[in-house]
């Protein structure tokens, strides 16, 4: 039976003495996080915590926050890591749906966290996850740790429960997505078999540990023996000293991250010869991107990821290759490459019938990766996974070689900076404004972000309104990422026969940038 558990207790008995996580400049060994996620365990269970209970999370990534991943494991507990980039309102309904026991929360958020106590029924115990004493209400993390017992023996693996992580929606609340321990397991392994690795290896980590993308990486470094240098959040130059006192050979990025750290003006302060490799994710890697960081770093591989929170990671990968930089190859790198090795993959028509290569249709993926379902909601599980098949959403073909493309979102899901952002959620709260006739929201394409949200409105008689506007208005129900970078009025939005908004018209006025 597969066992995340069990993932760090291999390592830290086949590697004990070797740097395990580093965080704020302490390192700890794998027999040292061992001890603690174990030890932790035990504190939990000291809170009358039992099998089958939720722990939500909400903080910035540290290296408490991997034991949390870890430690409620052995005794059955449910780790559910929460955006904390969201408002209030977009918190409470994920926190109704999960029922969480314990909230834990670092420095920043606990203000937040006590707010969300007093609207959760569920939540009977906080635990401050920051630096020195707990405040009012909460239990210090150290102190679940100090004194309490090694729970040594998980019984739990294989399909029960291990995660709940929220992902957004086109309509309704955010969805709960439960990945069991096969689950994350099986994507580490994925992970293992187009990611080579040797001795030594070490690996910046600053993506937000409650996407998917990050989270899954604390089981596959794990697995792996990668020493993993955490950062709060993305930080140029934090990133930049990290990969320099530790002599780091590695880095996460998405475009944005890689643009952000080229032009950073004190980018040739420091020395990064020590990277070898720079996993990508997110939207595909602009090749004038890939051609800069070459120049950069001629000695790194460039291995790119295509995922999903419901596939507990990795779908398809794509490593790229010299011939992909240069001549024909080149549009190999607007690919998402191929199924991992433990993930089927087939391009179907709305029958669900596999279409024919370089035949647009919907991606569909079937493994022991694919997520348990939906919290609470067996409609919408039904929907997307139909004969163990998980249809993505996402449109697609695969060309004569097998290597996947995608050509549009069916969902309308923006990635901006490596967050998937979803157009009715927004149009959802630029309606609330009261000068708003008509909405439309879209992606439009950036350098920098990959996506950027762009909004297009229709006013009411006689009403005004700036972008400026639009946004602290938006800011009041969605989080600041997720709110327009521009703004278009026009007289009227295009519309179907049926009365539906066109945004393929749309996208394509804005391309063409007619006003």
């Amino acid at each position: 039976m597969m066992k995340l558990t069990h993932i760090l207790q291999k390592t830290a008995h086949q590697h004990p003495d070797h740097s395990g996580i580093s965080f704020s400049g302490k390192t700890i060994s794998w027999k040292e996080v061992l001890e603690r996620c174990e030890r932790l365990a035990g504190g939990l269970a000291t809170l009358k915590l039992e099998a089958g209970d939720r722990l939500a999370i909400l903080s910035q990534n540290s290296a408490r926050m991997v034991e949390l991943f870890y430690g409620p494991l052995w005794i059955g507990v449910v780790p559910v890591p929460l955006n904390w980039r969201w408002t209030l309102q977009e918190l409470v309904p994920c926190l109704k749906d999960s029922q969480p026991v314990v909230l834990a929360a670092d420095e920043t958020h606990a203000e937040t966290a006590l707010a969300l106590q007093r609207q959760c029924a569920s939540i009977r115990d906080l635990v401050y996850m920051g630096e020195g004493e707990a405040p009012p209400g909460f239990i210090a993390f150290e102190d679940l740790i100090d004194g309490a017992e090694r729970v040594s023996y998980c019984p739990f693996g294989g399909k029960d429960l291990a995660a709940i992580v929220y992902t957004g929606g086109t309509t309704g609340r955010s969805k709960g997505v439960m990945l069991s321990h096969t689950n994350l397991y099986v994507n580490a392994m994925n992970h293992m078999e187009f990611d080579p690795v040797s001795d030594g290896q070490s690996i910046v980590l600053s993506g937000p540990m409650f996407h998917i993308s990050s989270m899954c990486r604390v089981y596959i470094h794990t697995f792996m023996d990668v020493h993993m240098i955490i950062l709060p959040q993305f930080d140029a130059v934090a990133l930049m000293e990290a990969v320099q006192a530790y002599g780091a050979t590695s880095l996460m990025l998405i475009s944005a991250m890689a643009a952000f750290l080229l032009d950073h003006p004190r980018y040739p302060e420091f020395d990064l010869s020590s990277v070898r490799k720079i996993n990508y994710g997110a939207a595909p890697m602009p090749p004038s991107l890939i051609n800069r960081l070459r120049a950069e770093f001629p000695k790194v591989s460039f291995y790119h990821g295509y995922g999903a929170t419901e596939g507990a990671g990795v779908i398809s990968t794509l490593s790229v290759k010299d011939e992909f930089l240069d001549g024909d190859g080149v549009t190999h790198l607007n690919s998402v490459g191929k199924p991992a090795p433990y993930v089927q993959l087939r391009v179907v028509d709305t029958e669900g019938c596999e279409v024919a290569s370089g035949e647009v249709g919907e991606i569909a993926v079937r493994g022991p990766n694919v997520m348990m379902g939906y919290l609470n909601m067996p409609e919408e599980t039904a929907k997307v996974i139909r004969d163990d098949w998980y249809h993505t959403g996402d449109a697609g073909y695969r060309d004569a070689e097998g290597y996947v493309f995608l050509v549009d979102r069916m969902k309308d899901m923006i990635i901006s900076g490596g967050e998937n952002i979803y157009s009715v959620e927004v149009e959802r709260a630029i309606d609330l404004h009261s000068a708003v006739r008509q909405c439309a929201v879209v992606g439009l394409s950036d350098e920098t972000w990959g996506e950027v949200v762009h909004a297009v409105i229709a006013l009411r008689p006689g009403a005004s309104l700036t972008l400026e506007e639009l946004v602290m208005h938006c800011r009041e129900y969605i989080a600041g990422y997720k709110c327009p970078k521009g703004l278009h009025v026009w007289d009227e939005l295009p519309l179907s026969g049926a009365g539906k908004i066109q945004k393929n018209e749309i996208r394509a006025r804005l391309e063409g940038t007619v006003e």
